[in-house]
């Protein structure tokens, strides 16, 4: 029998099985990677997005832009359009930096939205809330009112790089939108800050702090009640002459490029524009007796008495009257009509600011502004401002009783919407109340609206005397020992950070500014007080509500000594006796031992002081609500010939501080004070020895 052996598998059939097999295998590992690459694409555009969203809310802007060229010289070529805005325009610089791991086309012709889209292409759009007389809507290239919404999307084109899919499809896009909420942002210097300011200072510091000094506590060891009392009516009674003068209000909106500007204020009396950015003085003129002006006297800076330089938007101008407070504006964006600077005959602006005041339509089609409400029967207040009507491609400049509070870019939709919080209000009476000016300015337009405390009730209700408990004094402690935050291994001389935690026990607001100290090994005695010559760093604190808590970082900058070991850290709190307190014996805190200090290298000092016959002298004033001298803040002379730094001191209680027996020269004099953890700066360029007007404006910035 014949036996018929047969081959089931063939090569052919293998062959067409495992390419197949491999088909399959390629194709798998390609869509991957292709979904590996578009993975990370929508990856880094949301993670874009989230970035130019978190950047929005804050209300901010890159610092350093003071023109529209600055913005462009860094904006991709793409993006220089939007240099108009510049909060636009930094949103889109953080998102585009967030989309920096991917490779990018920036060429401005690239298309992400054409089909097919070009490769690598992508763009970034902001959309932002606004509430106007129809409700609340959103607009593009715009980052959103405070507290409205804000959208930035991403979007990127990833190109598909594998053979097998190419042929299908080359670009697969991908985007990412992220929606917040913006902050209450909007006052003055730093538009994170909120919208709600610190209450005012009531009384000059000077004269609140005088009283307790370091003598006075010798005398009470014989208790005499009678005279504590006796001691709080004094800063009411200098606190009444003060507001003698009407000071300065500028009239023109200042606006990029302009060399002229119009003030008003007491007739007589000499002014001074400083540009608070550069320092540099602008011009100086006296005002003179002119009718139909916020003040009597008027001082035109144009002609022969122009501005030098010129103004420069997002600076800060400051208007420095001999009698009065100073007023200050923020220059605007734009260019000056191409007026003649000498004609004075456009000037009467507050005939124009008067007109809105007679308004029977009931839809006037002018710029005008509303508050809602438009009173308060305390000294705290919340209320919206409202505005309808203005040129939407011009800037809109806010003021709270001539102090500049915000800026509402230009592309708005003509109608805006800013909630206020305002505090230490000065409650008048029925017959003569306080009222506050709000005024909104752009470069065409200036309208104010007023506000009333008390508001125009029949009658104010009064609680009764026996239902209202009897509030508590405030009491100023700190709650535990303070803490080291430097990381160790502490070195001796090198500086040192420390954290202090203070609080007022009492239900009495305190609403004049104070000082903590921190104290390093201190001499003498520790109770109730340290002397103040022991302070190795020290902060000032605005306010602090009863029953509030706050926790604030000190720096002493030049940390430990060598000895001894361990050390003794303390801190105080109201460390100049400026505060009226249940207690004055409860101020210092518990110990803290820190040991393990690593010696160091004793410094010597370098600096040898200047020698000379002549002097510069000046205040330190800070703003919060109005300019008040700053105790403590630390003054720093610079000559201008050499650019060094030749000697510091630090301001006194009255904020005066003075540098004597310096040489002739031209000089830089700089100022900074840290208050509830923010630093404040100012400077004043070309002061000329002897000089006794040497006065430095400080606002939210860093010490530089």
């Amino acid at each position: 029998m014949i036996m018929i052996r047969r081959n089931n598998k063939s090569q052919g059939q293998a062959l067409v099985e495992f390419a197949l097999i491999l088909t399959v295998l390629l194709a798998m590992m390609f869509i991957i990677v292709e979904s590996a690459r578009i993975l990370q694409g929508w990856v880094t555009v949301q993670n874009a997005a989230r970035a130019g969203a978190r950047y929005a809310i804050t209300g901010n802007f890159t610092e350093g832009w003071s023109n529209v060229t600055d913005c462009e010289a860094v904006m991709p070529a793409k993006f220089d359009d939007r240099c108009d805005d510049f909060r636009v325009a930094s949103i889109i610089e953080a998102a585009h930096e967030g989309l920096s791991g991917l490779p990018l086309d920036e060429d401005p012709a690239s298309d992400p939205f054409s089909n097919p889209p070009d490769e690598n292409s992508y763009y970034i759009e902001v959309y932002g809330g606004i509430v106007g007389e129809d409700g609340a809507y959103i607009l593009d290239d715009f980052a959103g009112m405070p507290g409205q919404v804000v959208v930035v999307r991403a979007v990127y084109n990833v190109p598909v790089i594998t053979p097998f899919f190419r042929p299908i499809i080359d670009v697969i896009p991908v985007f990412g939108q992220v929606t917040m909420n913006n902050e209450a942002f909007g006052s003055l210097g730093n538009p994170t800050s909120g919208a709600g300011l610190p209450p005012d200072f009531g009384s000059p510091l000077p004269t609140v702090g005088a009283s307790p000094t370091p003598v006075t506590p010798t005398p009470t060891e014989t208790p005499d009640p009678a005279l504590i009392p006796t001691e709080t009516p004094t800063p009411t009674e200098t606190f009444t002459p003060t507001p003698t003068y009407c000071g300065a209000y500028i009239e023109s909106p200042p606006v990029d490029g302009q060399n002229y500007l119009w003030v008003s204020g007491e007739p007589g009396a000499d002014v001074t524009v400083i540009d608070l950015t550069t320092g540099e003085t602008l011009g100086q003129d006296t005002f003179v007796a002119v009718g139909g002006h916020l003040c009597g006297g008027f001082a035109d800076f144009s002609g022969a008495d122009a501005l030098n330089p010129v103004l420069v938007a997002g600076h800060v101008i400051l208007a420095v009257p001999s009698q009065g407070q100073p007023a200050n504006a923020i220059v605007l964006q734009g260019s000056p009509t191409p007026t003649a600077t000498n004609t004075p005959v456009v000037l009467p602006t507050s005939t124009q600011t008067a007109t809105p005041t007679v308004t029977p339509t009931s839809t006037p089609s002018d710029p005008y502004i509303r508050l809602i409400a438009n009173c308060s029967i305390s000294t705290d207040a919340q209320f919206n401002v409202l505005g309808y009507n203005w040129p939407t491609d011009e800037s809109i400049a806010l003021f709270w009783n001539g102090a500049p509070q915000s800026v509402i870019p230009a592309g708005h939709s003509g109608s805006f919407s800013q909630n206020w919080t305002k505090s230490g209000l000065i409650v008048g009476t029925q017959v003569d109340p306080t009222i506050y000016e709000v005024r909104a300015t752009s470069n065409t337009w200036t309208k104010t609206a007023n506000f009333r405390v008390p508001c125009d009730y029949e009658d104010i209700p009064t609680p009764e005397a026996t239902v209202t408990p009897t509030p508590a004094p405030a009491d100023l402690i700190v709650v535990g020992p303070p803490q080291i935050l430097s990381t160790r291994p502490l070195v001796a001389y090198q500086p040192i950070s420390v954290r202090v935690a203070i609080s007022n026990t009492g239900d009495v607001d305190v609403s004049s500014q104070f000082f903590v100290d921190v104290y390093f090994d201190p001499q003498g005695s520790i109770t109730p007080t340290i002397n103040i010559t022991n302070s190795v760093g020290y902060m000032g604190v605005s306010a602090l509500a009863g029953g509030a808590s706050r926790v604030i970082t000190i720096t002493a900058p030049i940390g430990f000594e060598n000895e001894p070991d361990p050390h003794l850290v303390y801190a105080m709190v109201d460390s100049l006796l400026q505060v009226s307190e249940a207690d004055e014996t409860n101020n210092v805190s518990e110990s803290l031992t820190v040991g393990d200090v690593t010696p160091a290298a004793t410094p010597t000092q370098t600096a040898t002081p200047p020698v000379g016959g002549e002097f510069i002298s000046g205040v330190a004033r800070l703003r919060i609500i109005s300019w008040l001298p700053q105790p403590r803040a630390v003054i720093t002379l610079v000559d201008e010939g050499t650019g060094e730094a030749i000697i510091s001191t630090v301001a006194d209680q009255n904020g005066f501080f003075e540098f004597p027996g310096i040489p002739a020269g031209t000089y830089t004099v700089r100022a900074c004070t840290i208050l509830d953890n923010n630093s404040y700066s100012g400077l004043r360029v070309g002061i000329t020895a002897s000089s006794s007007s040497a006065d430095v404006y400080l606002l939210a910035g860093p010490c530089s």
